[in-house]
């Protein structure tokens, strides 16, 4: 492989690396808004309110790790803790690694 292909891939792979983060950015900060209707729900008093909201963002997150898991057919959760934590500390480098040559589309 030359260098040409070399900066290619790794173009390609940042531009993946770039979608899937956009889509966990996304995601979060969508359960970072129902966390904080979930605490004025508190704040009001309605903890109905609170338990539903609470378990959404639960339910939105355990699926976000199994959409990581199950499309990239990762053996154990292990390592999609790793990536998660690797992408969470901004340390593409390690995510690409710890991901290596699955397809970065099945993330996005």
């Amino acid at each position: 492989m030359n260098n040409t292909e070399i900066d290619s891939l790794r173009m390609h792979h940042a531009s993946e690396m770039e979608l899937l983060q956009t889509r966990i950015l996304r995601m979060l900060r969508d359960q970072d808004m129902m966390l904080g209707d979930a605490i004025h729900a508190h704040i009001n008093g309605s903890d109905r309110v609170v338990l539903e909201f609470i378990g959404r963002v639960q339910t939105a997150i355990q699926a976000e790790i199994k959409l990581l898991v199950d499309r990239n057919n990762m053996p154990d959760t292990d390592l999609a803790e790793q990536i998660q934590e690797a992408l969470y500390e901004g340390d593409l480098d390690l995510a690409g690694y710890l991901i290596g040559d699955r397809d970065m589309n099945e993330f996005i």
